[in-house]
């Protein structure tokens, strides 16, 4: 039998950003405000690094989820509502500037998102094509950061593409990554938003 020492895990140190975000129970998002559960349960959520509890969470049961399919169904069916009357490319912009705050905020939210389920920051700064492959594969569109579109006949192409660069980073033959996002990464992220929208409308 071989044996192996233990593995020691020093205590973690947060960011301030991510201990104040940390520093009291997190709540559920229903309508527009962050609430507590109906029955004002919690439930914690433990670092897989070292085991200890990182933070309570808003444990949602059934009448939380009616309660917020009730609320995003007022929203979709009132007919005079701003959502009903903007035009797809309306709700693009809109979700070009959730993407803007995400990428504002990406330092923090890769350091939560690693304490949370453990996964190197560096992994959870970048987008993963297998993820995309498996939503084309479920029938699903996947439009990357910069604005490509994964299609059922080139996300295999990707794949392997990135499958291949991943060993020759391995081998030390090539170094580095992608480039930083910039504005015109963002505007062709917008604009092919804007067309798969447009036609999904039409």
């Amino acid at each position: 039998m071989i044996e192996t020492a233990p593995l020691e895990i020093k205590d973690i140190k947060f960011s301030a950003k991510a201990q104040a975000f940390l520093s009291s129970p997190r709540q559920m998002l229903i309508n527009g405000k962050w609430v507590p559960s109906l029955s004002g349960q919690t439930f914690p959520v433990f670092n897989p690094a070292n085991g200890q509890e990182i933070v309570q969470v808003a444990s949602g049961e059934k009448e939380d989820i009616d309660a917020a399919v009730q609320a995003a169904r007022k929203v979709f069916d009132d007919e005079s509502g701003p959502w009903r009357r903007m035009i797809p490319s309306e709700r693009g912009k809109l979700i070009w500037k959730i993407g803007d705050l995400i990428l504002e905020n990406l330092d923090e939210l890769a350091e939560l998102e690693s304490i949370d389920n453990g996964k190197p920051i560096s992994v959870a700064k970048v987008a993963d094509i297998p993820l995309a492959a498996d939503v084309v594969a479920k029938g699903g569109t996947a439009l990357n950061p910069r604005g490509e579109l994964y299609t059922d006949s080139n996300v295999g192409e990707r794949l392997a593409v990135r499958n291949m660069l991943d060993e020759l980073r391995g081998g030390g033959q090539i170094t580095g990554g992608p480039s930083n996002f910039n504005a015109k990464d963002k505007q062709a992220f917008a604009n092919q938003l804007d067309r798969w929208l447009t036609k999904s409308a039409g």
